[in-house]
């Protein structure tokens, strides 16, 4: 599958870097005292959703907490995301071959002008499509050097066990 990205991140310089690190003061990486008062009203929206879904006697009260917390890509967030089912690829991601296969068969959906596409799967398959790319960095183009992806370890079947886990400790813990 893949998902086109809804917020556009073209303004955003290319350059690199944009500031020296040496002379970066540090303070500009800590939360101002602003940020941390908006931080601790989401997170109270946050607390409030989950009490309010699990706790059975605070149900009916789901209805006064926010659906959603309002940012400023609010709109752009709400619209449908454009989705492609980019078909079935019959190799095995166990083996380099396969992986090879399957990242070139893919490459061909990599827009031009784009310097990389996210390419998500498990930590294996994500160590595997390194691999790859790192046997295939003497290419003479991108596309022979496999470099239009950034393969990327999704973990979801961690966070799923995760949340699982969780949901029932609070479930438990009621």
């Amino acid at each position: 599958m893949a998902f086109k990205g809804r917020i556009s991140f073209a303004n955003l310089p290319n350059e690199r870097p944009t500031h020296d690190i040496q002379r970066f003061p540090l303070i500009e990486f800590l939360l101002s005292s602003a940020e941390v008062l908006v931080l601790k009203q989401h997170y109270s929206i946050l607390l409030l959703r989950v009490l309010c879904s699990n706790i059975s006697f605070l149900k009916p009260f789901r209805k006064f907490v926010p659906s959603h917390i309002l940012h400023e890509y609010s709109v752009e967030m709400n619209q449908k995301t454009e989705e492609r089912s980019l078909g079935l690829i019959f190799e095995n991601e166990n083996t380099t071959d396969g992986m090879a296969k399957i990242l070139e068969s893919l490459h061909g959906y990599v827009p031009d002008g784009v310097a990389k596409v996210v390419f998500g799967g498990d930590q294996l398959t994500c160590e595997r499509a390194t691999g790859v790319q790192r046997l295939r960095q003497t290419g003479r183009t991108k596309s022979e050097r496999l470099d239009g992806f950034l393969p990327t370890a999704e973990s979801w079947h961690a966070k799923m066990c995760l949340m699982t886990e969780n949901r029932m400790f609070i479930i438990q813990c009621i």
